[in-house]
């Protein structure tokens, strides 16, 4: 599983923005459910709350670094309720961007056969886990409508989830992202969804400028 980070630099077009995308770091729960890496066969336990791995959160910290030694600042961070993009945003942007804000609408179609990596926690279990959440913008979290909390009898497990595909919210989070009113922002999020509304392949937590338009 990988998140992206989007930047919005600038605006080149009022229907265009330039933007700085980066791939997530690990993905523990997504990995131990794919049998050719010799790990947990199916079906995969659920997984719903997992956390990134030392190698992940070294990544995390690399691009950290990579960005102090650039001097570079933002001015929010958009991601999404769960969370490895959660700390992957914490460790690598804290102190380098004044808002945080998470929104389920960049998160990955949530199938039931994947079990719990595409699900996270209610908003009162995030900030319960994460004390910095407290400084962070919870107000996109819809609970009971763009944030549903899954069934304890099915693979996915109880954990929450957005109720429509991601192709079904690939148009909005298009709009709604090009349309933000700060000039830098990063967007941490899935390479599921990314790869889909930005046409790119990116490795972990690799940041690079991409210009986002209304028409792609």
């Amino acid at each position: 599983h990988h998140t992206h980070t989007h930047t919005l630099m600038h605006t080149v077009h009022p229907d265009s923005r330039s933007l700085y995308v980066a791939v997530s770091t690990d993905q523990r729960s997504r990995s131990r459910c794919h049998p050719e890496l010799g790990l947990t066969p199916p079906p995969c336990p659920p997984l719903v709350f997992a956390s990134l791995t030392p190698a992940g959160r070294e990544q995390a910290a690399e691009l950290r670094r990579t960005l102090l030694a650039s001097g570079q600042r933002f001015d929010l961070v958009v991601t999404t309720p769960l969370s490895r993009t959660i700390e992957t945003s914490h460790l690598a942007f804290e102190g380098l961007c004044d808002r945080f804000m998470i929104t389920p609408e960049a998160t990955e179609t949530a199938e039931e056969r994947l079990g719990g990596p595409q699900r996270g926690m209610s908003a009162a279990g995030m900030r319960a886990k994460f004390d910095f959440l407290a400084a962070w913008d919870l107000s996109s979290i819809r609970e009971g409508e763009n944030w549903l909390r899954g069934d304890a009898a099915v693979l996915g497990g109880e954990g929450y989830y957005h109720p429509q595909p991601v192709e079904a919210r690939l148009g909005p989070l298009r709009q709604w992202l090009v349309n933000l009113e700060f000039e830098r922002v990063v967007v941490v999020g899935h390479s599921g969804v990314l790869d889909r509304l930005l046409g790119l392949q990116m490795a972990n937590c690799q940041l690079v400028e991409h210009a986002l338009e209304l028409d792609e």
